[in-house]
């Protein structure tokens, strides 16, 4: 039997060689499947958009939602970070996931009113 600290390891070392648009497409049926009142979409980048958006963004409750995902041990670029920012100054939810269940822990600390878990 494999011991828990081998087990830990082996779960990291997956976590950390996921793709990024692996984690933003489990995120967002995560979201689709468990907050069915807000709406929410993925972002594709084009070399003429803007830079800094968040990979996905959303609506619930009357609030917007920005979210950017990183893989494990990823941080957002400087123009991420602002317009993380300037969502959060608007009085918009935004945050930078690296699995579902963080993803989980923030939607359920914003959004305690939802029919997640009815």
């Amino acid at each position: 039997m494999k011991s828990t600290i081998a087990i830990t390891k082996k779960v990291t070392q997956i976590r950390k060689t996921k793709k990024e648009s692996d984690i933003k497409t489990e995120v967002l049926s995560f979201l689709k499947k468990n907050y069915p009142s807000g709406a929410f979409w993925v972002i594709h980048k084009t070399l003429y958009g803007a830079g800094g958006i968040s990979d996905i963004i959303g609506i619930m409750e009357g609030r917007f939602i920005a979210i950017e995902v990183k893989r494990p041990g990823k941080q957002p670029t400087e123009r991420q970070k602002e317009f993380l920012s300037s969502v959060r100054k608007k009085g918009g939810v935004s945050c930078v996931v690296d699995s579902v269940e963080v993803t989980r822990i923030i939607m359920d600390d914003h959004f305690r009113s939802t029919e997640r878990g009815k």
